[in-house]
């Protein structure tokens, strides 16, 4: 058993993970001890590295890791570096001569935002590039893709039109894009990984998801929470925890996907998660589209608030402005109180000053004790607004 020691390092370790010079040991590859660096005596050890002036952190824990879907991004193609349509199609083609057998051809991270075609690949485009093949090519956020005409054909989407609802594009005469949203992206995704799945048969899912663990822990994770983990895949996860040295926990949710609402925690598989208890996702998230749902109740209150926030955000926004030769001092709002110097005016009504544009009133709320009554109202001008103030 290799034990080595790590001594004179600012170490982040416990439950409070706070900074504190100590010493670590590890042995075989893990944390064995935590000690504390100031007279506790460090156990022996084969090999002691002197860390002073560093920083050693165990292992970090990510609490949104997609560990179950990554796995597979190795086996499809990177779109991260296409720099358009051209490179999205020459990629769909290159795949399908280099795997004729494969079920599915899966492409990750397109970033089309930053095409100058600023879209997805349609339906008709994925189909001339590889007629007959199925195709998803998934958005960097994994929340929208887009499916050639095969691969929608073996969703069944049209089926469940009423629930997707706008999930699935379609054109003005009604007939599919090929892009997919939310939960239709999701079921799509889904069993785009189930076909990839059984054509990789047990032994390459155990290799696939083993070497995203390896991953993880070559980038410092030792704890990872996948947020979505397929019924049908919850054994396998488990597995991947029980065998190997990455800490992992989830939470499972709908059989179809990741994005579509789930029948409840009673139809989740019995724990263990790992290393959590019993979790499900309750909740349908959105990447690129989303909505929130209200009583008509709070209706009345949003619309009240929105004006009221518009008018304090319209006069802090619009200092007074000092009228030349006059003095009378306005606001947008034509609201507050302005001042009577002498000489302004000297009766009910409005004088003229300059700039023409600009309309002196002697008071815009009630008038002053003594003043004349208010004759009649004034326009007030500035720019493009204007207002009525009594004068």
């Amino acid at each position: 058993m290799a034990r080595r020691l790590l001594t004179g390092a600012t170490v982040w370790a416990g439950a409070a993970c706070a900074p504190r010079r100590a010493w670590l040991l590890v042995e075989d590859g893990q944390v064995a001890a935590v000690g504390a660096g100031d007279g506790e005596q460090p156990p022996p050890a084969d090999e002691v590295l002197d860390l002073t002036g560093c920083h050693v952190l165990p292992g970090f824990v990510d609490v949104h890791l997609h560990l179950s879907q990554a796995a597979w991004f190795p086996l499809g193609g990177d779109g991260f570096g296409w720099q358009n349509l051209s490179d999205v199609l020459h990629a769909v083609r290159t795949a399908a001569a280099a795997d004729p057998q494969a079920p599915w051809l899966l492409f990750w991270n397109a970033a089309r935002w930053q095409w100058p075609e600023g879209r997805l690949p349609t339906i008709a485009e994925l189909d001339a590039a590889v007629p007959g093949r199925r195709v998803l090519v998934s958005t960097l956020d994994m929340h929208r893709g887009a499916v050639s005409s095969a691969a929608l054909a073996a969703l069944r989407l049209p089926g469940r039109a009423g629930d997707l609802g706008g999930d699935v594009t379609r054109d003005r005469r009604g007939r599919p894009t090929g892009e997919l949203w939310e939960d239709a992206y999701g079921i799509a995704l889904q069993q785009a990984l189930t076909g990839t799945l059984a054509y990789a048969a047990d032994a390459g899912a155990a290799a696939v998801l083993d070497a995203e663990a390896n991953r993880c822990l070559a980038a410092g994770i030792s704890h990872a929470h996948d947020p979505y983990v397929s019924p049908q895949w919850h054994e396998r996860v488990a597995a991947l925890h029980a065998r190997g040295p990455l800490r992992l926990s989830w939470a499972t949710g709908s059989p179809a996907g990741m994005h579509t609402r789930p029948p409840g925690p009673a139809q989740a598989p019995d724990g263990p998660y790992g290393e959590a208890g019993r979790e499900v996702k309750l909740f349908a998230d959105g990447g690129d589209r989303c909505a929130i749902r209200l009583p008509l109740r709070a209706v009345t209150g949003l619309l009240g608030g929105a004006i009221g926030e518009s008018w304090r955000l319209r006069a802090a926004w619009s200092p007074p402005t000092q009228t030349p030769g006059c003095g009378c001092a306005f606001t947008h709002s034509a609201t507050s109180r302005v001042s009577r110097p002498p000489g302004c005016c000297s009766g009910p009504g409005c004088r003229r000053a300059r700039p023409p544009s600009i309309i002196c009133c002697c008071w815009t709320g009630p008038p002053p004790t003594g003043s004349p009554p208010p004759a009649r109202r004034c326009r007030i001008s500035r720019g493009s607004f204007h207002a009525m103030a009594r004068c």
